[in-house]
């Protein structure tokens, strides 16, 4: 639905965009040079042997806006849609705002969306990956001269001697407690893939970051540190297939709240295209609308009773 929204936004937009090109830019050498003039607001418009040359009567805030160009430009940069209404395209109006209001409603919906999809992907990796488990693999897949104890923090040596083991409790407190990260990074580095004689790429972040969370679904050498990850599998690069469902399900979950991210942030860029477009229709309408008006004349034959009136408006 959200994506039919944003469809109908951006065709209604385009619509109006050539449906007001050929006409704005036919007359557009009709328009004088932008003169402060028109963003000098005044209470009362009225002057002495002046024709009003609003053309629906208004007065006001909106018959001021209308006779200021300037400052019908200035109002629909803000809310688009003032300047139209001001200048009586009621139907402009509707557009300008319509566009507003639902990019706005998209923009927080998808970004609410993301924040919270975000939070569970975090959540997902805090319950299910150990770097304890990984930890594990490691030593077995590296080839090296390596045991559990040297990657041991203190507190991870106390558990191990009080114990005699060390096992994964898929617990952040417990785990990152019990192993030196810059042990288990300096091992990393040292790393081979097995099947291409290539140094892993990657060593594991610190825990709670952005890259941590990131990392742990987006390369395969951490697959072996998800719960469900099938202890038969003695590689780490043969590819998705041998990743497990979790790891699988943490990439998807990434993809899903960065795509609602994209389309939050493209609603910021349908937003400032409708103030922009919106601010510069209302401008040049109000413009010519002047300009043209200007050639109203009235006649009034007094004595006789006999009056001649002559309008060209737009």
């Amino acid at each position: 639905m959200r994506y039919f929204l944003f469809l109908l936004m951006v065709t209604v937009g385009l619509a109006l965009a050539e449906s007001s090109h050929a006409q704005l830019w036919s007359d557009v050498e009709e328009i004088d040079q932008i003169s402060i003039q028109d963003f000098r607001y005044n209470s009362s418009s009225s002057t002495f042997g002046m024709v009003n040359t609003s053309t629906d009567g208004s007065s006001g805030f909106l018959g001021t806006i209308a006779e200021r160009p300037g400052l019908a430009l200035l109002s629909s940069a803000i809310i688009p849609g003032l300047g139209q209404a001001a200048n009586g395209q009621w139907w402009k109006t509707a557009i300008f705002a319509g566009i507003e209001i639902g990019a706005i409603a998209l923009m927080i919906e998808r970004r609410n969306h993301a924040q919270k999809v975000e939070r569970q992907y975090n959540q997902m990796a805090d319950e299910n990956w150990s770097v304890v488990q990984y930890t594990q693999f490691l030593i077995e897949y590296s080839n090296l001269d390596l045991r559990i104890e040297d990657f041991l923090t203190p507190e991870g040596m106390e558990r191990f001697l009080n114990d005699g083991f060390i096992n994964p409790a898929f617990n952040n407190d417990i785990d990152w407690a019990t192993i030196n990260l810059s042990a288990l990074n300096e091992a990393e580095a040292a790393t081979i893939y097995r099947s291409t004689g290539m140094f892993f790429s990657h060593v594991v972040p610190a825990y709670g970051s952005q890259q941590y969370y990131e990392l742990v679904s987006k390369y395969f050498q951490y697959g072996p540190g998800w719960i469900d990850w099938n202890g038969d599998i003695s590689i780490v690069d043969g590819g998705i297939e041998d990743m497990s469902e979790m790891w699988r399900e943490h990439a998807r979950i990434e993809s899903e709240f960065n795509e609602a991210y994209r389309f939050s942030n493209n609603m910021i860029m349908v937003l400032l295209v409708n103030h922009v477009f919106s601010a510069f229709d209302a401008f040049i309408t109000s413009r010519l609308r002047l300009h043209r008006n200007a050639i109203q004349s009235e006649a009034i034959l007094h004595g006789s009773g006999l009056g001649f009136n002559l309008k060209v408006g737009f």
